[in-house]
């Protein structure tokens, strides 16, 4: 560190700093000692970087000074107890250049706390910042905290949104993005509740409605609520620095003292860190490897193919957020886990391990276990409380509760629900056997039932789907298959069960578009392909493509979705059923959001999307 000596003054007429301020709340009862202790950390330098020196050149003022620049400034008319800045200097090397050259770049950073009460604000640089927020976060704990984000988000964000950063609390998707950031005039009224559900507010713009205690901080203020900060403009003079920051923590005392805060966003999840409010987990999802992000290993894309070939049941607590994880695995059998939840300082950790009750032998689900050391990355949790557990976080989301109103129940008779695909070694066989006179699967059913028009299967890898249909009056339909979990009567909702064929669906929309379609299935295979015209199986797909070329841009498209887990003598209980909703009843609810969600982004493509359950 570079020592500077004696300091230079910091004179308070000279400055006039951006206003970008971490606010906090102070928790001690002795809030000038609490102030001094603040100040001690921000003035001790962050770890120096090889080339870099940070050392402080300017102070406040010498103390009895201080105290007449203060009387000067007119900060006990606002209300501010005390007041404190400094600059430090930062030396390194410039951008372009390595640690072996002779240039240097010098930084100045300007720091500034005050107190208003048990408020404090802080304006310094980013890297203090951070350093800042970590401090708050580690033992032993300092007499700070963060300004609660629902106080931030009441106080800050009730007018007109001028701009959102938002980030998924979904498990990572190829259909839904990781983050979005909008802008415009009034962006609430661009919110979708079905899409936007499962992101939370990681930064927000707003205007500030007019208030009588607001003379100086007007317009459009920005919030980070998780960080604590707040953002405005650049001010034209310390006083009005001081004048505005003194509005934003009058501002803030208010919402503080008001105990129940206005939910301005609603229908944005919320992070939650109290445990304890979580009960009654009902469902679990799992993030599949074809959505896992590029840079992800092959051992957690190995584990996601294991957790997503398994059939995963939860057995939630109804007074804790413990549960139990039943695993089904295509090995046979079934493995109980109980897992504990633990937190720390950063995120909330799944303790797996296996429950006493498991038979001595588990070889056949042992890869399946080992995928399970991956949970935290690869599991969303669903509870009875509305909470959702995902990515080490603890989210508050407010699913709409609207049903699907796109299903049709059809009757199945005669084929196995649970079977996909007819029986066959190779996708060669596959197609051979698809339709034929043995084959009661799923497969067999679309053939006899889409038998106006031409039919062709594209099962396969890189496939559009696995069967795409023609009609006599050009209606196109991509159609997506999967079998039930079970086939037994009285089987419960699952979402699991629709996750993967939802997610393709929704992936492969693009080839409504037959100048995407075409090219798609013109290419040869290596195999006989599986092809129809009006029900009669014909050697090639010239008869398909003919009739391709032959739609009018005005016929109608639509997305099928075959997956008859849900019966309709389950579905018309449930929505018909009464008091307190059953876990199958709030799986059931999850289901229909996510097809809400899927339908959403069909009909954005001018076409519908139809869901096919079971008659049974």
């Amino acid at each position: 560190m570079t020592a500077v000596n004696p300091p230079a003054l910091l004179r308070w007429n000279a400055v006039r700093p951006y206003i970008s301020m971490t606010v906090l709340e102070c928790d001690s009862v002795n809030l000038p000692a609490a102030f001094a202790t603040l100040m001690a950390f921000l003035r001790t330098p962050g770890r120096s970087l090889p080339g870099r020196s940070v050392s402080i050149v300017a102070a406040s003022a010498e103390e009895e000074p201080a105290d007449a620049a203060m009387v000067a400034l007119g900060a006990p008319e606002l209300g501010i107890d005390n007041l404190e800045g400094f600059v430090t200097q930062l030396q390194k090397p410039p951008a372009w250049a390595g640690l072996d050259t002779n240039f240097t770049d010098i930084v100045h950073h300007l720091s500034v706390a005050l107190r208003r009460g048990r408020l404090v604000a802080v304006h310094t640089d980013g890297s203090t910042e951070d350093r800042l927020l970590n401090w708050l976060d580690k033992e032993p704990r300092p007499p700070f905290r963060r300004v609660p984000p629902a106080v931030l988000k009441s106080a800050l964000l009730r007018g007109q949104a001028k701009g959102f950063w938002l980030k998924g609390t979904h498990p990572r998707l190829t259909t839904k993005p990781d983050t979005k950031n909008t802008s415009g005039i009034q962006l609430q009224d661009t919110i979708r509740p079905h899409e936007d559900a499962s992101f939370a507010v990681s930064a927000a713009r707003a205007e500030l409605p007019e208030q009588p205690d607001l003379q100086v901080l007007k317009g459009t203020v920005g919030c980070n609520p998780g960080d604590s900060s707040v953002w405005w403009r650049a001010t034209a003079d310390f006083r009005t620095f001081l004048a505005a920051v003194s509005e934003l923590l009058v501002l803030l005392e208010k919402e503080l003292a008001a105990g129940t805060h206005h939910d301005v966003l609603p229908h944005f999840a919320n992070e939650v860190t109290d445990l304890s409010l979580l009960q009654g987990a009902f469902e679990v999802m799992v993030t599949g490897p074809d959505n896992l992000p590029p840079n992800a290993s092959d051992e957690l894309r190995e584990a996601a193919g294991f957790l997503q070939d398994a059939v995963l049941t939860v057995e939630g607590s109804p007074t804790s957020a413990r549960f139990r994880l039943h695993v089904d695995s295509p090995g046979g059998g079934w493995t109980a886990i109980k897992p504990k939840k633990t937190q720390t300082s950063t995120n909330v950790v799944l303790d797996l391990g296996v429950d006493r009750t498991c038979p001595a032998s588990l070889t056949p689900q042992r890869h399946v276990l080992d995928a399970l050391d991956h949970a935290g990355r690869l599991l969303t949790v669903y509870y009875r409380t509305g909470h959702t557990y995902n990515g080490g976080q603890v989210w508050e989301t407010k699913l709409p509760e609207t049903p699907f109103p796109r299903w049709k129940f059809q009757d199945f008779t005669g084929f196995a629900i649970d079977e996909e695909k007819p029986p066959g070694a190779s996708a060669q066989e596959i197609h051979a056997n698809t339709g034929g006179p043995q084959d009661n699967s799923l497969f067999g059913w679309v053939v006899e039932h889409f038998r106006d028009g031409w039919l062709i299967c594209d099962d396969g890898p890189g496939e559009v789907a696995d069967f795409v249909h023609i009609a006599h009056d050009g209606l196109l339909s991509l159609i997506h298959v999967k079998g039930a979990n079970s086939a037994v009567a009285g089987r419960r909702v699952s979402v699991h069960a629709f996750e993967v064929v939802v997610s393709q669906a929704t992936k492969n929309i693009g080839f409504l578009d037959p100048r995407l379609l075409r090219p798609r299935l013109e290419p040869p295979k290596a195999h006989r392909l599986a092809c129809w015209s009006d029900g009669v199986r014909v050697p090639d797909r010239a008869d398909f493509l003919e009739s391709l070329e032959c739609r009018d841009a005005m016929d109608k498209r639509q997305v099928v979705i075959i997956q008859p887990h849900v019966s309709e003598l389950t579905y018309q209980r449930l929505r018909k059923s009464s008091g307190s909703p059953s876990d199958d009843l709030l799986r059931l609810r999850l289901l229909e959001d996510l097809l809400n969600s899927a339908w959403s982004s069909v009909a954005g493509s001018g076409a519908d999307l139809i869901v096919i359950g079971s008659k049974t």
